[in-house]
Order: structure tokens, then sequence, then C-alpha cells
């Protein structure tokens, strides 16, 4: 398919725009519909040396290039608990081998320690074991419930 097949260059009195035929969105300059026209045909002509994948963009390109070259050029830290690694694989490893164990069976998301998933958890499964012994209200997380008596009982004053 030829660019230039679906360009349309209109003129108004101050300025031109070039209009793509698919879709009609206008942009001031050749460059930017062309760029917008691989959306419509996928053509991807900027690829990644390390892992082949492919952009439309070469801005996009080159800030997926960065990733590739961070992993060798910066400290490695854990995101979840934030133990500092000497290169990407050890970092992988312990993610693997620690974090997996922590990790939402409903959403994926890992913590650094098993208490904070299993309070995590209650958020998909509904479940208030924290009991108000005052007035039978029920939470999720016993920090809610110490605030609730606070608020509502003036206990722990």
């Amino acid at each position: 398919m030829v660019l230039n097949d679906n360009l349309e260059k209109r003129s108004d009195q101050t300025y031109s725009l070039y209009s793509c035929k698919i879709c009609f969105k206008s942009f001031m300059s050749k460059s930017n519909l062309d760029r917008h026209l691989r959306l419509h045909t996928g053509f991807k002509p900027y690829h990644c040396s390390k892992c082949n994948k492919s952009f439309t963009r070469k801005d996009h390109l080159t800030s997926h290039q960065s990733n590739h070259f961070s992993n060798f050029e910066k400290t490695k830290i854990c995101s979840v608990c934030f133990q500092n690694f000497l290169n990407f694989q050890e970092l992988e490893n312990h993610c693997i081998s620690f974090h997996k164990r922590n990790a939402c069976m409903h959403c994926n998301k890992t913590f650094a320690q098993r208490a904070n998933r299993d309070r995590h958890l209650c958020l998909h499964t509904g479940a208030k074991h924290h009991r108000c012994h005052e007035c039978g209200e029920r939470f999720a997380r016993s920090d809610k419930l110490k605030i609730h008596k606070r608020k509502f009982h003036q206990v722990g004053f």
C-alpha cells in the first residue's frame, strides 16, 4: 500500500493540513501523517537488535532499547523488597524463588511478606475476620477496626 494513496492535502486560509483518508484525522506535516498511517497498515519499520521486537515509531524503539541497556548499566533493585543485586539474572532468580511464594492467586501481585499478601487477599474474598465486640461490625483489617473503635466507642484514648 502506497502512503500517498491515503494522503489528502487541504488548504485553509492560514495553513495546510494533511488528512488521513482512513480515519480523517488531520496533521500539520506529511511526516506526522506517514507515521500515523503505520497504525492503520501495521507497518513497523523499527526493529530491536536484541529481541527482534518491532515498532511503528523510532522513539518507541529507543525507549525500549534503553531497557535492554539499563540491565547492564544500573544496579538492580527488587521493586517488592528493595534488595540490591549485581545483575539482572540474580534479580530475576530472587523474584522467582522468593516473591512468587508470596504472590496473590487472584491478581499475581507479589509481596515481600506473607502477612501482607494474606491481608491483600481479603480484597478479593471479602473476608472480614476482625469483629468489634461493642457493636458486632466486622472489618477486613485490624487497623480499620481500631479506627472504628476510637471513632465510635472511644476505645484506645
